[in-house]
């Protein structure tokens, strides 16, 4: 049984904050200080390309989780994982220090909530 969700942050930064919420030039500046060659910085070495592709994402997954039901407060999504990632944790870059929050599934309600396997941008290339 699921019992708790985990939100990654980095450290310094606040959390449950999502790219696309922020204006444009201010989250293409945090992606190309954020891009080097690791699983983590890869995906913005392009960051006008990996905002339109989150943007049009989002979208896609706000009104398919409208469609089915859900109800979200928020423009944008703010994500998580289930329980914990090992693979989260070893795939970022050693000079990023992160926190992480987890959320027990008990706070939220069936209307917030929508979930994605894999992850959501890969989802949405291939449905």
């Amino acid at each position: 049984m699921i019992e708790y969700l985990t939100h990654f942050c980095i450290d310094n930064k606040k959390p449950f904050r999502s790219l696309t919420a922020l204006p444009e030039s201010e989250a293409i500046q945090i992606m190309k200080s954020l891009a080097d060659e690791s699983n983590f910085g890869s995906r913005f070495k392009e960051p006008e390309k990996y905002l339109s592709d989150r943007k049009n994402t989002e979208t896609w997954l706000r009104n398919s989780f409208i469609r089915k039901g859900g109800s979200p407060g928020e423009q944008f999504p703010v994500y998580c994982i289930i329980g914990k990632s090992e693979w989260v944790q070893k795939s970022k870059p050693d000079y990023i220090e992160e926190q992480s929050i987890t959320i027990p599934v008990d706070l939220l309600s069936y209307n917030d909530v929508s979930f994605t396997i894999p992850d959501s941008m890969a989802f949405y290339r291939i449905h």
